[in-house]
């Protein structure tokens, strides 16, 4: 029995420092680039999320200070996800590949989630 190409199952994973994004082609052949602005603000980890009822560190800046969106390297954590690692030396975000599949942000999985990326935890 065949089974389907898994959509949360990465092939090939690239830090495209050129143009300050990270690029995952996908096991059913989608591929998502994401800017590290968008992933820096989609920071999973307690700090910069919120957690508990209390908000996340994120949710306080007007804007991110240098460094804070300059990937410097990405780590794979496991089998499941990716861990970036900041200019500001922020490595706790762990990335799980079924988050960063639903936030991709290309066209058409935009379109999906009518234009907007999911909000909480439980969406992913």
């Amino acid at each position: 029995m065949l089974r389907s190409p898994s959509p949360t199952t990465p092939v090939h994973i690239e830090l495209d420092r050129d143009h300050r994004s990270l690029l995952v082609r996908w096991q059913d052949e989608h591929e998502s680039s994401f800017i590290w602005d968008f992933l820096r603000g989609h920071c999973p980890c307690a700090n910069c999320s919120e957690e508990a009822g209390k908000p996340g560190q994120l949710s306080a800046l007007p804007m991110f200070r240098p460094g804070q969106t300059d990937m410097v390297d990405v780590n794979l954590t496991g089998r499941y996800a990716l861990t970036p690692v900041w200019g500001d030396g922020h490595d706790l975000g762990i990335y799980t590949f079924r988050m960063l599949r639903a936030i991709c942000p290309c066209a058409p999985c935009s379109e999906m989630r009518s234009g907007e990326p999911p909000r909480q935890r439980d969406d992913w």
